[in-house]
């Protein structure tokens, strides 16, 4: 779990991340967003909706990430961004339960298991966040779904759904069970190397961890 990783002594960008500026965009935040779904398009990285319904072929902007293996359990996640109060951009960040069995106490993304009414990994991960945190549907632009990664530990075949909130709603924990706390988490913050850290699991492994509005 994330309570059990290490905390390097070093901050900044990892070695592990991409040094770039990581600055926002300025111009208007759903025509920046659809760009850039644009240029992944291009190269075959994100399977535009279309409405919600599938497109075709989903493209290899994760390659080199696990991939599901036959059998896993197929779920979704939102990716949710926003227009921030102070001018940039958010994203919706959610903490899960301490007491539950799997991923327990970590930070996500809204999301969860595919249940049978739902036809795309868009609905489940849309009607996952309804169900977890309240959101509203009806306001949110879903741009299109990534390519499924595997979560090799717990069997799960995870699809990010990217979107962007056009009509912001409120928002909070309705499902404690599997929510502890939900919060909208600027971009800019993120994106802060003062805010970044090194994190490494008791199996050793190494990788980028964050800390910011207590989220970490």
């Amino acid at each position: 779990t994330v309570g059990e990783c290490q905390r390097d002594g070093s901050r900044g960008v990892p070695d592990e991340v991409d040094r770039g500026e990581g600055q926002v965009p300025d111009g208007d935040d759903v025509a920046v967003v659809d760009e850039a779904i644009g240029r992944h398009r291009q190269f075959g990285g994100v399977e535009p909706t279309g409405g919600g319904g599938h497109a075709g072929r989903r493209g290899d902007l994760c390659a080199g990430w696990p991939r599901p293996e036959q059998g896993s359990k197929a779920s979704a996640i939102l990716m949710l961004f926003g227009p921030n109060d102070d001018g940039g951009e958010d994203v919706v960040l959610t903490e899960r339960a301490t007491n539950l069995r799997k991923h327990a106490g970590q930070v996500s993304f809204p999301g969860g298991g595919v249940e049978p009414q739902d036809v795309t990994f868009t609905d489940t991960a849309l009607r996952e966040a309804n169900e977890e945190i309240g959101l509203v549907p009806e306001g949110v632009h879903v741009m299109g779904e990534l390519q499924p990664v595997a979560l090799p530990v717990t069997n799960y075949e995870v699809c990010p759904v990217l979107a962007w909130w056009n009509v912001p709603s409120d928002i909070s924990v309705l499902d404690p069970v599997e929510v502890a706390r939900v919060a909208r988490i600027s971009v800019r913050d993120l994106v802060d190397p003062a805010n970044r850290h090194t994190v490494t699991h008791p199996r050793g492994f190494k990788g980028p961890g964050f800390e910011v509005d207590g989220f970490y």
